[in-house]
């Protein structure tokens, strides 16, 4: 018996000596991961544990070791970081086997967001397409203590001047350990509504600081036409000097621009001929609505010309045309065809070899100031026809001056209904009536005081209101 036990002792010693064949094999339990797990990166160690169990049912804790499969390196520390990994076991005895013993794993990037961005959509432009971040954001999935900081910046889709521009914001991830995370999106459309507004600026080099305004005039109507270099102006207003004002005109609030490059503005009705001032402000789209980036821009005074009526030129025959000076208003005379001055032509008439053709004004000193009349185009000859006055016909009147009535007298006419007419000197006609006999009373309460034309059946001569 006792030879019998030395026998098995002895047979048990040389299977543990290195080198025997002889070895106990058992299969590993893994706890906490079957094949092929995906983990999610925490922050925390993936720890993995294996057990087996021996020929006498006896639990062993297995040694678990880590292989990083990028580089094939051994570390018996459990991975943290996003990668791909094996948890190898082997036994306590080196007289076991274990069979089962590699388990595969990964470790996934854990996902961060970015909420609360702020960026202005609207810029001066610059050249560039940088929009300006207000607000980077806030990161939400990043664990304690890790390094992950981010970085926002914004820009337009193009650079250019204009608006409904998108604009979007672009996320940037730094840190030591920013490859265990990844971003939910990298970017974020903010705005598709976006502004680049450039600064008024005018083309000096096209008129006056960018501004042409027909300083010989217009008759009915102001012209102002303006040239830009850059900016957007979409509005504009008008503040007329005092004297101006005070001769009828009125200040244009802040209204949209109706057609780009040009304002027009329509002369009040007696407004007495003459040079006005007007100022000039531009505004840009935003003006009303963004006090950052809403801009205006006044312009120094401009003169304006308010002309004498076409009315006091009219053809008398089919090759002269003739200023109605029947105030005896002006002094001296400068014809001009077509806006082109005509030389020598200083008469109160102009005769035009071939006949009248086109348009002709005439530049006039009235008072010591120079005026200019209106085109006329109009070439209709008056002339006596059947049942009209003849030439001989003539008109007076008084008292003259006179305070508010006067009496109108014809002689030599051979009709008994007359047509009467007062005019100012801008040929508006302000009193239009008809009369039977040679004479009638006209009545001049409520207009100013100042020189009037009186025309009966066409034929005219002035009276003074004191």
């Amino acid at each position: 018996m006792k030879k019998t036990l030395c026998f098995l002792l002895g047979a048990l010693f040389l299977s543990m000596m290195p080198g025997n064949d002889a070895k106990a094999q058992y299969r590993v339990t893994w706890a906490g991961v079957t094949y092929s797990q995906d983990f999610t990166y925490s922050g925390s160690a993936v720890d993995i544990s294996a057990t087996y169990r021996d020929a006498s049912y006896v639990m062993h804790n297995a040694t678990v070791v880590y292989k990083n499969l990028a580089d094939n390196t051994v570390s018996a520390t459990a991975p943290k970081n996003v990668g791909s990994y094996e948890a190898i076991a082997r036994p306590v005895l080196a007289t076991e086997i274990l069979i089962d013993t590699v388990r595969p794993f990964t470790i996934s990037k854990a996902h961060l967001s970015i909420g609360l961005t702020t960026v202005e959509d609207i810029k001066w432009y610059d050249g560039t397409d940088t929009a300006h971040v207000t607000n980077p954001g806030l990161m939400a999935g990043k664990m304690m203590g890790d390094d992950v900081t981010f970085t926002t910046t914004a820009r337009f889709n193009d650079a250019t001047e204009g608006s409904r521009k998108s604009v979007v914001a672009y996320y940037t991830l730094s840190g030591a350990d920013t490859a265990n995370y990844i971003l939910d999106t990298n970017a974020r459309l903010m705005s598709t509504v976006g502004y680049i507004i450039r600064q008024i600026v005018l083309d000096s080099a096209a008129a006056d600081n960018g501004i042409f305004v027909d300083g010989n005039g217009y008759c009915d109507q102001i012209i102002i036409n303006y040239y830009l270099l850059s900016g957007n102006a979409t509005m504009y207003k008008l503040n007329f000097s005092a004297a101006a004002l005070a001769a009828g005109f009125q200040d244009v609030a802040w209204t949209n621009i109706p057609v780009r490059g040009q304002i027009t503005y329509n002369i009040p009705a007696g407004v007495q001929p003459g040079t006005y001032g007007v100022t000039i402000s531009f505004a840009n789209e935003l003006f009303n609505a963004n006090p950052t980036y809403g801009l205006s821009k006044t312009l120094s005074e401009y003169n304006v010309q308010v002309n004498l009526s076409k009315d006091l030129t009219r053809a008398i025959f089919s090759d002269v045309i003739s200023i109605v000076d029947t105030c005896n208003c002006f002094s001296s005379y400068q014809w001009y065809h077509n806006d082109a001055m005509i030389p020598g032509a200083n008469l109160p008439y102009y005769q035009e070899n071939g006949g009248l053709t086109g348009y002709y004004h005439v530049l006039l000193s009235m008072d010591g100031n120079w005026v200019r009349t209106c085109p006329q185009s109009n070439f209709t000859v008056i002339t006596p026809a059947e049942g009209e006055p003849a030439f001989n016909a003539t008109v007076s009147t008084y008292p003259n001056p006179t305070t508010d009535r006067f009496t109108v007298e014809i002689e030599n006419s051979t009709e008994f209904t007359h047509t009467l007419q007062v005019m100012n000197v801008m040929g508006m006609v302000l009193i239009n009536t008809t009369f039977n006999g040679n004479s009638t009373t006209i009545d001049l309460t409520g207009l100013n005081h100042g020189n009037y034309t009186v025309t009966v059946d066409g034929i005219a001569t002035s009276v003074i209101k004191k």
